[in-house]
Formats: C-alpha cells, sequence, structure tokens
C-alpha cells in the first residue's frame, strides 16, 4: 500500500502546530494578567477617592473604625467615638473578633483596664492640648502601639518620663491592622499632631500579608497575590460565622517547631518591602519638623531558642507556615532591616529586639499570643523607649 501523502499546508493543521497555538494563547492571556496584575498593585498604592469609594465599602472594621475617603483597601479611626472597657469588650464579641475579646479580659483583670476614647483629631485618647505646653511624642505602629482597650505603652512612657521631672504629651498613632504602607497613607495626618519626636514601632502585619513564594523565582509574579487577595475578598461574602470558624480552625491548629523546613532558607536574608514605607514615611515627617526614631519588634518566638509548651499554646502564626521559627526568621529580617534603615538615615534605632532578651523571659509570660503583649509587658515597652528618647528630648525644647 502506498504511503499516506503528507498533510499540506492547506490541509488539517498537525497536532503540535494547535498546542503550540494553544501555548500562544495561554501564555499571551497570562501576560495581559500579569500586567493587570502589576496596575492593580499600583493602583492600590496610590491616593484615588474613586477607587477608594468603590473598593472600599466590604472592609470589615470595627465600630470606631472608618473607610478612607483617599486610599483603597485603607481605614482610619472614627474621631469622637468612645465606649468603657466593659462595652468595648461586648463589641469585640458581637464582631466576632474574640482574640481581642480575650486580651481586653485579660487586660481588665490585671487592673490595667481604662477608658476608651478616639479623641476629635482621629488618635486613641484625650483630646490634645490646643496650647502645647508639653513637649509632644507620637507612636506610630499597629494593634501592638494601638494597646488594650484604654492602656497603652506611650502611656507608660509618659508616666516614666514625668516622674523624671521631663513630663510631655503622648499622641497614639497606632490603627489595629495597619501594615507600614497604611502609615505611609496616614503621614499627614501624623503630622498634623505637630510632634516633635515620632517613634515608628511597626511591621507585623506586613510579616502576616507577605506573599508564600518569598525567596523563589514565582515571586516576581504579581498575579499570584492579586489572585490571592481576590480570593480573600471573594472569601469575605460568606457569613461572618463561618468567617470566624476559619479564623478559629487557623489559630487553634498545632504548630510544629523544626528547623529542617525549607521556609528558613528563602527567608534567611528576608528583607520586607514594606521597609521602602518606613523609609518614605520618616523621610515625610522629618521634613514636616519630627525628630524620627525607629524601634525594632519583639515577638513571642527567637530563632536561637526553642518555644516552650506555654508560648506554643499561645501563639498564632502566618497562614502559609505552621513553624515558629519561620515567623522569628522573618521578624529577624525586618528588625535587621529597619537596623540598616536606622543607620542610612542617622535616625535613633531603639533596639526592643535585644532589649526583650534581656528582660522579656520567659516569653509566655510577657506575651499574649505571638505579637500582642500583656499589660505589664507593655508599659515596660514604655518605660524603655522612654529612656530611650530622653536624650532627644533633652536636646531642645518643643519645635511648634
Amino acid at each position: 500500500m502506498a504511503a499516506e501523502p503528507a498533510v499540506s499546508g492547506g490541509g488539517r493543521p498537525r497536532r503540535t502546530v494547535v498546542i503550540a497555538a494553544a501555548l500562544v494563547v495561554v501564555v499571551g492571556l497570562l501576560a495581559v494578567a500579569e500586567g493587570m496584575a502589576r496596575l492593580v498593585q499600583v493602583l492600590d498604592s496610590v491616593e484615588s477617592p474613586a477607587l477608594a469609594a468603590l473598593l472600599n465599602r466590604d472592609l470589615s472594621l470595627n465600630p470606631y473604625q472608618q473607610a478612607s475617603a483617599r486610599f483603597p483597601h485603607h481605614w482610619e479611626l472614627r474621631p469622637g467615638w468612645g465606649a468603657d472597657v466593659q462595652e468595648l469588650l461586648e463589641i469585640k464579641r458581637v464582631h466576632g473578633r474574640m482574640e481581642g475579646a480575650s486580651v481586653i479580659k485579660a487586660v481588665v483583670a490585671a487592673g490595667y483596664s481604662q477608658p476608651f476614647k478616639i479623641n476629635p483629631d482621629g488618635f486613641k485618647g484625650p483630646p490634645l492640648d490646643p496650647d502645647r505646653r508639653l513637649p509632644r511624642v507620637v507612636g506610630i505602629g499597629d494593634s501592638v502601639t494601638f494597646g488594650l482597650g484604654g492602656w497603652d505603652w506611650l502611656q507608660a512612657l509618659a508616666a516614666r518620663l514625668a516622674s523624671r521631672g521631663t513630663p510631655v504629651e503622648v499622641v497614639n498613632g497606632g490603627v489595629e491592622g495597619y501594615a507600614l504602607i497604611n502609615a505611609r497613607f496616614q503621614a499627614p495626618h501624623y503630622l498634623t499632631a505637630h510632634a516633635d519626636i515620632c517613634v515608628i514601632m511597626m511591621g507585623w502585619n506586613d510579616l502576616w500579608n507577605e506573599d508564600p513564594l518569598y525567596g523563589t523565582p514565582w515571586a516576581h509574579l504579581k498575579l499570584i497575590p492579586v489572585a490571592r487577595r481576590l480570593a480573600h475578598r471573594l472569601g469575605g461574602l460568606v457569613q461572618d460565622s463561618d468567617a470566624r470558624t476559619q479564623a478559629e480552625e487557623l489559630r487553634s491548629r498545632p504548630m510544629v517547631p523544626r528547623r529542617d523546613d525549607p521556609m528558613l532558607a528563602r527567608f534567611g536574608r528576608y528583607r520586607p518591602a514594606g521597609l521602602a514605607d518606613a523609609e518614605a514615611l520618616g523621610d515625610t515627617l522629618a521634613a514636616g519638623g519630627c525628630k524620627m526614631a525607629l524601634a525594632t519588634l519583639t515577638g513571642l518566638y527567637r530563632s536561637d531558642r526553642q518555644p516552650s509548651p506555654g508560648a506554643l499554646a499561645i501563639g498564632h502564626l502566618p497562614a502559609f507556615t505552621d513553624n515558629p521559627y519561620v515567623l522569628a526568621a522573618m521578624a529577624d529580617g525586618l528588625n535587621q532591616g529597619l537596623r540598616e534603615l536606622a543607620k542610612r538615615k542617622g535616625w535613633p534605632l531603639i533596639d526592643l529586639e535585644a532589649w526583650g532578651r534581656e528582660v522579656l523571659e520567659p516569653r509566655d509570660q510577657w506575651f499574649s499570643d505571638s505579637v500582642h503583649m500583656r499589660g505589664k509587658a507593655l508599659a515596660e515597652v514604655g518605660f524603655h523607649i522612654a529612656d530611650e528618647i530622653a536624650p532627644m528630648l533633652a536636646n531642645g525644647s518643643p519645635s511648634r
């Protein structure tokens, strides 16, 4: 039988040609999607009231918070809001924020409870003195700075300095859930405090929000984190009770401390992208006349020490790991980046990580979870920061 003639150019295309064409289409679509993802990330970091109005409608916020009218995926404190600690505890329970409720309950039991209020200027605490009779110190941070109910480390700082004859007015610039980019968005608001000293102490949420693919070739793709965030937003459409159940399951999963985790190698030289936001924020505040200081972070877990059973029982981790050593390695990278930034800019460094190695031991006696401190620990942090910034206050009177 004669061999079948080869298919000519006008006949049925070969299978390989079809596959190649399909691959070209797929690659092209992925390239378009990647470009759109990069555009989305750019738009997320710029001021856009239109995007803010569109994207901030479904933010899950506490009653004392409000969506930003300027930046997408951003929120602020609601000026003039107030409650006593028991009312705040009930709000946390009703909104399913059981972690916050348990922490506040412990604070009440320990005797650190105080009235909770947001002042007319949108900062937690009492109204600012319009006459500025004292030097003013603002603490910029996340929930660690925001504090426990009405108690925070800034009050301890003020008490320490007053006892040594240097009274100051403190401004709590902490907001729960803030990453460094959120604080950068708030720079104009911080400047309205007309502070003499600005202390930045934050970064935990940058670690929780980190791309799990950090340190891999895939980490350069923006499509993956944008798709993950979209899935998270769609997941937000489920019932609140389901979301609370998922959060509780995540917090209750067992931890497995292990030194041979491949993620430890990937995060060995970790530097979060939020360090650039910290620098931009500091530059803006310094240009506005505020003396800058950076603080490293101290947490429940350490890279050089086996976590105790008590620490494993109370801690929590980002969704992408069950290994407390991974969180410790990430915190080490952030802290080293903050040290490098402070040295490069000439800003004073308050090394809470190094200080905490000596003071906050055993860790499970000072922390309520992986990042949040008990009331007595916040007091010690405030005392230490007061000691560190005292020379900055001695170098000049209020700048404004």
